[in-house]
């Protein structure tokens, strides 16, 4: 037998999962977007996961060479007994259930999710070198800050891209800085606003931060669209990704909001009882 890079082997390289399992128990799994448990024989769940499609995701691991993965994922592999799975509507679903299981399970295999992110502030302000946004986790220095808000930093690197965009309709999008590129952006980023027509789309934009992350108003979202320069197949997927993102996490704060009211209603009216005996 060889392997890939036509190294010859006089055995076949190990599979631990087909051999406990079998292959026909990951033709089972459902091609579902889902979460899924790796269980142990005494410590219960070592692992969680989250896949667009379970048996695929599952199939992975069924199929890799135990000798030539990471020492950490060998172990894991090696002390599974169990494997569970959950169905979840649609992707977005199963994310949010993967991040509820890792905080409340804090399996010993998932090294990053298994305690809560610390809530974060968002705060922007003008300055001399334009205008200044950050996510940190006090902004006594900005003007106008709004928070604190949990996960806070994906929302907040779609909104540096699409800001970024608008602000610079003239160039080529392959210009965006590298920094912004990922879901961990800096932590202050300074917008410049040198030119007549950067200024006066700074202005519109302060206009409609506040009403967003206040979660009065999602007009922010479809002028950020509006206000950029139509581009290419590639350029417009990745704005309404960005901008999906924003939508969902304008929903997180519509719901904070209505669970922080309807706490305050509870409150006034327990407070009422106890005036009137």
């Amino acid at each position: 037998m060889r392997t890939a890079d036509h190294q010859l082997l006089f055995l076949p390289p190990v599979q631990p999962l087909v051999q406990r399992f079998g292959r026909d128990f990951f033709r089972t799994a459902p091609d579902q977007p889902g979460v899924y448990l790796m269980c142990g024989a005494a410590e219960g769940v070592l692992y969680v996961g989250k896949a667009r499609n379970l048996r695929k995701r599952l199939a992975s691991y069924c199929s890799a060479n135990c000798e030539r993965l990471p020492r950490k994922l060998r172990r894991l592999l090696m002390a599974v007994e169990r494997i569970h799975w959950d169905i979840c509507c649609d992707e977005a679903t199963a994310i949010s259930r993967e991040r509820d299981l890792l905080l409340a399970l804090r399996p010993r295999f998932n090294s990053v999710g298994t305690y809560p992110a610390p809530p974060l502030h968002l705060g922007w302000q003008r300055t001399n070198l334009g205008l200044a946004v950050g996510c940190a986790n006090a902004t006594e220095d900005y003007e106008r800050c709004q928070g604190p808000f949990r996960r806070l930093r994906p929302a907040y690197a779609a909104l540096l891209r699409l800001v970024w965009r608008v602000l610079n309709s003239s160039v080529s999008i392959h210009e965006l800085p590298r920094r912004l590129l990922g879901d961990a952006p800096p932590a202050r980023w300074v917008f410049g606003t040198e030119r007549a027509d950067q200024k006066n789309r700074a202005n519109e934009l302060v206009e409609y931060l506040d009403g967003f992350w206040r979660g009065e108003s999602i007009d922010l979202v479809a002028w950020l669209l509006q206000s950029s320069p139509a581009g290419s197949l590639f350029e417009e997927q990745w704005r309404a990704q960005d901008a999906e993102c924003l939508l969902k996490f304008f929903e997180r704060v519509i719901r904070r909001r209505k669970d922080a009211d309807a706490e305050s209603t509870l409150l006034e009216e327990r407070r009422r009882r106890e005036v009137h005996g």
